[in-house]
Parts: structure tokens; C-alpha cells; sequence
């Protein structure tokens, strides 16, 4: 007996004489009968292929088309029609290849199956192991609430505690109730990706001033627990800053020969597809540039932070040209600034107009861009324009150069099927003109918004300050140390450091086998 095609089936035969073969279904249900299915008669087959098949024990293995798979004792497999009349067709040998040649005998027990791809272990799973235990699920309700240093340094308490939250379940379980609670954002430094250390504000004696003369780094806002950022020389990396993690990312090997334009902050982007249970690290290159005649083309590289390889999306490259800004992941998408420069002007409807290139991370590879319309940043032209991530919601940020002020928009009303029927409106006005030359527009981000008063933490480079809306008060954190140096013409001069700030979300994830712990 075995099952064929989805039913019952029962393979008669005579041994001694060797058929012919009947073989009979059933449909399983109450009123279904046996039917036969067909009767092979191996008397009609060579001679040859007949004392090869020729064994005590034969069975169906299954049946695709008007073929059936058959197996024999002596692991020989045939394929036969169920017609009949036709010599049947032999698939494998064991004496054939040597690894399996000689090692079978004639046997009256199954020797060869087939088997179904499938990650279903065999027994209970080291995470059902673990969480048998009730002291083991009631300590796991406490140190899901506590923040992931903290998590860290108790997983060296005992080896049930290390097994416990080095577990997948833990970690999902932790992602979410250490970011239910209503904490202050915390920051952190992030210095030479390679060599230096980040550090926490409130340990001011591990930050140095960074050289003046090298381009800043950029790092993207927290996305899943991770966060991705680039440095001047080309070098992209991601990492989880709250618990000294990082990667340096694999520089992508060209095979066209292309001139490769890597320098630019929008270059590196960072989402998650939920479909993968991964984070998606997109990168961007211009492989054709010129501003007088506003021609580009513009190369897409994706990779899943859990594997090796870069690799091409199958889809077109973004329709419109990426601009030099940090892009943001909201709602699922990643979200870039079109650079105007390198619009044609007929595609623009309107000068105060800002547009927005999306892509869906559910599902990276299979998915394309999208255009959506940004909102109408009147000061256009006289300031930057920046789109960020606040509270969750997508939002684009629009500086007044002249006024000082900068106009954070909000999007509302998304509806995922069409997305330029979003309504965007006005959610903060930062002015910063009493807080000059320290705060400026020009050199002002939005990094997030405090969930415990509101209030807003802004970055110059130099300066982390928290901005209240509501009063206007500005509230400097930390800034840079300052050091006066003697010109040649005796005057002093003004020496600024700068640094590179990001915001910390609260997770356990690392990147295990590949990853390298940094001190601090």
C-alpha cells in the first residue's frame, strides 16, 4: 500500500512468477470505490530490463502524467505507462555510480523513498526547548521590558537566560515591548566606521573632534533595530549602535565599465521586508551625470543584510533623479528626494513642488517605484528641502534660508493603493533666528521627536539641541568643544569640530557571523 496522486493505492502482484502488476485507488471519502487504475504485464517487456527489474519487492513511488515511478528492492528505479505495451524506462542504477555500487541487497522492506523540501525539524526546536521551562517564560516577561545593554549584560547571569534571548521569538518579542515604552531618545556618536568608536553623550571623555577638513558621515534614522550609513571615501556600513554592532558593506563590483559616481548622501538606504523577515539595504549610483543638459542614468543595487551579494533589481531604475539628501523609510517604503537639478523643466508642475521616489520593501525585488507628489514648499530655492521619519509618519522638511525657519510637513490620509492622494499639512514651525548663529536652517536636520514632552531634537554637527514648539525654547545637550587657534595674520580663528549623531532604537539585533563588536 502507499498513496498515488493524492489517493489510496494498492499494488498487487505474484512474486514467483513477477505479474502482472494490478494496481487499484481509492478516493478516501464514504462513497468512493476502488478503481483500477491500470494492470502492467512485464511479459512483454526485453528480457534484459525484466531480470533487472525482477525483485521481491516492488511499489509505486508516484505518478506524474500517464507515468508511474516504481521502486524495487534492490533500489533500481523504472518509470512505466500505465497504457502498458511499452518497455519500461530505467532511472537509476545502483550499480551504475560508484558511491552506491554493491551496497544493496535484495530486500522484502522499502530502501528508496522520496522525500518534500520542507524546514520542519524533527522533534521539539531548540526555541520550544528553551521556553518549556515556566521560570524560563516568566523571566522572559521581565527582560522583554528592559533595554538591550541591559538585556546583554543579564544574558551572562546563567546559560538559560543566554539561551533564552539569543533566541529569534525573544528578539521579535523585545523589538516590540522595549519600544512600547515612552523613553527619551538616545543617541549616540558615530565616528570612523573602521576604527572608531561610538560613544554615548553623557560619556563625553571617549568623543573627539574630528578632523574639520573630512566630509562628514552620514547615518539614516533607526529602521528595525539597524540603522545604515556611508563616509566621503565610499565606504557604506550598517550597524546597531546601541549594542556595538557593525558591517562593513561589500563595495560593488562593476562589470560594465561604467564611470561610477558613488559620492552622494542618497546613495545608501535602509528598509525591511516583511516578507523576508529582513532588512534591505538599497544603493544608488549615478553612472552618467551632467547638469547642463540634465541627462543621467542611474544604476539600483539591493541586498538582504543577512546575505553576501549585491544584486541588480529586476525592475527599471528610479524614473526621476535622486537628489543628495539622506532618504527615509516610512510605512513600509523608502522614500527619496527628486533632485531638481536634474529634472527636465516640462516634467515640473510647479516650481514650489517638490517630489518624492518610493519604493515598497514588502517584497523588495518584485516591487517598483513609485512617484508621489511632495508638498509646496514656498521658500524652494532659498533653503533645503529634507524628508525624514517623525513619530512613525513620513514627514518633508522645508528650510526658509532668509526667514530662518524651517516647516515640517506631515503625510496624511495614505492610502496604500495610491499615494498621490495623500494630504500633506503643516506639523511644526521651527524658528530659529533667536538661536543664531549656533541653529541656522541651513545646517539644521530633524534627528526625532521626544515621546515623553514633544519636544524636538535637532542636529547641527556641532551642536544637539531639544526644540520645544510650543514655546519656541531651544535646550543644547551638547555641542562640539571649540578651540581658538593663531592665524598667520595674528587674528583668531575659530576652530569647529563636527560629528555625526544618530538615534538608537531599542533591539537585540546583530549581526552574528559576520559582525564585529566594538568597545564603548
Amino acid at each position: 500500500m502507499t498513496k498515488l496522486d493524492g489517493c489510496l493505492c494498492v499494488c498487487q502482484y505474484v512474486r514467483r512468477s513477477g505479474g502482472p502488476f494490478h494496481l487499484w485507488l481509492h478516493g478516501g471519502d464514504e462513497t468512493a470505490r476502488w478503481e483500477k487504475l491500470c494492470c502492467i504485464d512485464p511479459t512483454s517487456w526485453p528480457d534484459g530490463d525484466w531480470r533487472l527489474i525482477r525483485s521481491r519487492s516492488i511499489a509505486p513511488l508516484c505518478m506524474y502524467g500517464k507515468k508511474i515511478l516504481m521502486r524495487t528492492g534492490r533500489c533500481v528505479v523504472f518509470a512505466v505507462d500505465t497504457t502498458g505495451g511499452r518497455a519500461p524506462e530505467i532511472l537509476f542504477r545502483p550499480d551504475e555510480h560508484e558511491v552506491t555500487a554493491g551496497e544493496f541487497e535484495d530486500t522484502c522492506y522499502p530502501t528508496l523513498g522520496l522525500y518534500e523540501e520542507s524546514l520542519v525539524p524533527v522533534g521539539r526546536t531548540v526555541e520550544e526547548i528553551v521556553f518549556s521551562s515556566p521560570a524560563t517564560r516568566a523571566w522572559s516577561d521581565v527582560l522583554k521590558w528592559l533595554p538591550a545593554r541591559t538585556v546583554s549584560e543579564l544574558s551572562l547571569v546563567c546559560r538559560e537566560w543566554r539561551a533564552m534571548v539569543t533566541t529569534d521569538r525573544f528578539i521579535r518579542s523585545h523589538a516590540v515591548h522595549a519600544s512600547m515604552l515612552a523613553r527619551s531618545p538616545r543617541v549616540r556618536f558615530v565616528m570612523d566606521p573602521v576604527g572608531g568608536l561610538p560613544a554615548d553623550i553623557d560619556r563625553t571623555d571617549e568623543v573627539y573632534d574630528p578632523d574639520i577638513s573630512a566630509m562628514p558621515f552620514v547615518c539614516s534614522q533607526p529602521c528595525h533595530g539597524l540603522n545604515v550609513g556611508s563616509f566621503s571615501r565610499g565606504l557604506d556600513f550598517v550597524c546597531n549602535p546601541g549594542m556595538d554592532y557593525h558591517e562593513k558593506l561589500p563595495v560593488p563590483v562593476d562589470g560594465g565599465g561604467d564611470n561610477i559616481n558613488d559620492i552622494f548622501y542618497g546613495r545608501i538606504a535602509l528598509g525591511y521586508d516583511e516578507e523576508e523577515d529582513d532588512h534591505v539595504v538599497v544603493r544608488l549610483a549615478y553612472t552618467e551625470k551632467n547638469l547642463e543638459t540634465r541627462s543621467y542614468k542611474l544604476r539600483c543595487l539591493m541586498r538582504y543584510v543577512k546575505r553576501q551579494e549585491w544584486s541588480p533589481l529586476p525592475t527599471p531604475p528610479p524614473p526621476r533623479p535622486v537628489a543628495s539628501a539622506t532618504p527615509a523609510y516610512a510605512n513600509g517604503k523608502i522614500y527619496w528626494l527628486v533632485d531638481r537639478a536634474l529634472t527636465p523643466p516640462e516634467s515640473t508642475t510647479s516650481l514650489t513642488m517638490c517630489e518624492l521616489v518610493a519604493l515598497d520593501c514588502h517584497n523588495a525585488v518584485a516591487c517598483h517605484y513609485e512617484i508621489m507628489q511632495g508638498p509646496s514648499c514656498s521658500a524652494h530655492g532659498r533653503g533645503r528641502v529634507s524628508v525624514v521619519r517623525l513619530q512613525g509618519a513620513l514627514c518633508v522638511a522645508c528650510s526658509d534660508r532668509d526667514a530662518n525657519t524651517i516647516d515640517v510637513w506631515t503625510m496624511k490620509g495614505n492610502d496604500d493603493d495610491d499615494d498621490n492622494a495623500a494630504v500633506w499639512s503643516i506639523e511644526y514651525h521651527i524658528e530659529l533666528a533667536e538661536h543664531s548663529p549656533e541653529y541656522t536652517s541651513e545646517k539644521t536636520t530633524l534627528m526625532g521627536v521626544d515621546p515623553t514632552n514633544g519636544r524636538i531634537l535637532l542636529n547641527t554637527e556641532q551642536s544637539l539641541g531639544y526644540y520645544d514648539p510650543k514655546t519656541g525654547e531651544l535646550e543644547t545637550i551638547y555641542r562640539v568643544n571649540r578651540m581658538c587657534q593663531e592665524a598667520n595674520d595674528g587674528s583668531g580663528a575659530l576652530y569647529d569640530g563636527r560629528f555625526c549623531a544618530v538615534i538608537c532604537q531599542e533591539s537585540l539585533v546583530a549581526i552574528r557571523s559576520r559582525g564585529i563588536k566594538l568597545s564603548g
